[in-house]
């Protein structure tokens, strides 16, 4: 199937997923957006798929978040955060579970698609982080409700107050991920525990994710709102123009 930035696999009962632009560290831009929410479209109307890995394409990066060439030239900040959350929202409320095996860099919108995911496997060498902060935004994907709920309030803020990234093991300490494995184990292990989960009554793994789903405290209206407030922002004026231009922001 043929996918913009995307390579859709399946391997019997389980989709593989992988973000294709390693020479821009699998950044995410709207070609991006869209082959990902089509993917997961076919997916969800092929009822021999069971389970879905997504990965990052190359050996660096599971995916530095939006590109930020990208964002800095969007005019429409609120449509930009909408099509975000509709794309995460959908792979979060997948009928089948959805694996994050992650690579490398895994930053802002990167660790928010990953967030979205129900189980995260992670390299012994990946590394996660909500950088948006350093470019006068905040996370606008998911990151400001989904981080807290899996970490707690407390060290979601230092994450996110501070833009600084944690190493694999220190995700894995706070409950970020689920397992961290060498990066030559990262999809075999993704894929043994999708074709373990595949196994299992499909009815019943669909309606105990909904239901866990249902309790965890979710609404995106506060996040797109001061989302779209930021980006209209000086700071994230200086912010992104400063990455661009490789220099440091002046806040």
């Amino acid at each position: 199937m043929d996918y913009k930035n995307v390579i859709f696999e399946q391997n019997g009962p389980v989709a593989i997923v992988r973000l294709n632009r390693p020479e821009r560290l699998n950044a995410l831009d709207k070609d991006t957006f869209d082959s990902l929410e089509r993917v997961m479209d076919y997916v969800s109307a092929t009822k021999s798929i069971k389970a879905v890995i997504i990965a990052g394409a190359g050996e660096k990066s599971f995916s530095t978040g939006a590109d930020v060439k990208y964002i800095s030239g969007i005019s429409d900040p609120a449509a930009f955060v909408d099509m975000v959350h509709g794309v995460f929202d959908k792979i979060e409320e997948m009928d089948v579970p959805v694996i994050a095996a992650v690579n490398g860099y895994c930053l802002g919108g990167g660790c928010e698609l990953a967030m979205a995911c129900d189980i995260r496997i992670a390299s012994s060498t990946a590394v996660f982080g909500q950088p948006e902060v350093k470019l006068g935004i905040i996370p606008g994907g998911g990151g400001t409700y989904r981080l807290p709920l899996l970490v707690g309030p407390a060290k979601a803020k230092e994450l996110i107050f501070s833009g600084e990234s944690i190493t694999a093991q220190e995700a894995l300490r706070i409950g970020l991920v689920n397992a961290v494995v060498s990066p030559d184990a990262l999809i075999k292990e993704a894929l043994a525990i999708a074709h373990k989960i595949s196994k299992n009554s499909g009815n019943a793994i669909r309606s105990a994710k909904s239901a866990i789903n249902a309790n965890a405290c979710k609404d995106g209206s506060a996040e797109k709102s001061a989302f779209v407030s930021s980006f209209n922002s000086d700071d994230r004026r200086e912010g992104i123009g400063a990455f661009i231009e490789k220099r440091e922001a002046k806040f």
